[in-house]
């Protein structure tokens, strides 16, 4: 999916990979590289719990330094087409449970988490990519 999506961007943007779940680590690591040229952030990842929490702690980032960030193409919308779709497990769900109680929620990740929710089910990026 990252290739993929390198593929499809302007010669202008910066395309950063994710190491799955970020480190603190990693965090400062990247912090320490906006600082030096900031940016608004578009956030893809997968369309599952564990996407949204790591969305979300890499947007806190640019949120700390009073940046914008958005999720990108990894909506209501991707989730639909995927082709493939997975059942939530436990953890899942108690995940959702934890986004959804978060105030600063994104719109759009708070709309994916209640079809998730919902729906009982979720989608990488591999599947719409």
């Amino acid at each position: 999916s990252f290739e993929r999506q390198a593929q499809q961007l302007p010669d202008d943007t910066l395309l950063v990979w994710m190491p799955g779940r970020p480190s603190t680590t990693w965090l400062a690591a990247l912090e320490h590289l906006v600082r030096c040229a900031p940016a608004p952030l578009k956030m893809s990842a997968d369309a599952d719990p564990a996407g949204v929490d790591m969305a979300c702690s890499v947007g806190r980032v640019w949120e700390r330094m009073g940046l914008t960030w958005v999720p990108y193409r990894m909506g209501v919308a991707e989730i639909a087409v995927a082709k493939q779709s997975w059942a939530l497990n436990a953890h899942d769900r108690v995940l959702l449970a934890k986004l959804l109680t978060a105030p600063d929620l994104p719109l759009s990740l708070r709309e994916l988490c209640e079809a998730m929710q919902r729906d009982g089910c979720k989608a990488e990026q591999e599947g719409w990519l």
